[in-house]
């Protein structure tokens, strides 16, 4: 792996060469499409507790990879969840380990105990797996939509949970509050 520099912290800890890097990866990874379905998602101002990581190797943010407070609900439960987004890697740079590196810096904030478990939607889903994750089979829905409460948020078909032996998860449907992200 060559050598590179691990950027982290929250967002207004982040300096803006930093954030402008991801937002150059971010349509580098996910060019916009005007033949696409729009996709409802949350907007970043409103992602509480925001924590960015990026690997930055020779001057160009290569990897990134965002996690932010989320609360939803299950029937009357009320969980705070990390929500995991924005993970991404320039596809030549793939293989590395640089997606890896990004999303174990955010899932360490597991570790603090502030989270209930962390959650978010993939099209890989088996590389989340190798990283602890498991998928779940709940149904999701946004009490919270102006016309469409019922609606899946969420737009990939899978939808990953951490830590995989995370024992308090609910079995109903996951309102998730929110949008998708």
């Amino acid at each position: 792996m060559n050598e590179f520099r691990l950027i982290q912290g929250y967002a207004d800890e982040v300096d803006s060469a930093t954030h402008e890097g991801i937002a150059a990866l971010n349509s580098t990874v996910w060019p916009p499409n005007p033949d696409a379905p729009a996709i409802e998602m949350t907007p970043v101002s409103e992602r509480p507790d925001r924590y960015t990581v990026a690997v930055e190797l020779e001057g160009r943010i290569v990897a990134a990879a965002e996690g932010f407070t989320r609360e939803v609900s299950c029937g009357d439960r009320r969980m705070k969840i990390l929500a995991l987004c924005g993970v991404c890697t320039l596809p030549e740079c793939r293989g590395r380990g640089y997606g890896a590196i990004v999303v174990k810096k955010v899932l360490e904030l597991m570790n603090k105990g502030e989270y209930e478990a962390a959650l978010w939607q993939t099209g890989v889903p088996d590389f989340y797996v190798k990283l602890g994750a498991c998928e779940v089979g709940n149904k999701f829905c946004n009490s919270l939509h102006p016309s469409d409460k019922a609606k899946n948020p969420f737009w990939d078909k899978n939808i990953m949970l951490y830590p995989a032996n995370c024992k308090n998860w609910p079995d109903g449907t996951i309102d998730l509050r929110g949008l998708g992200y």
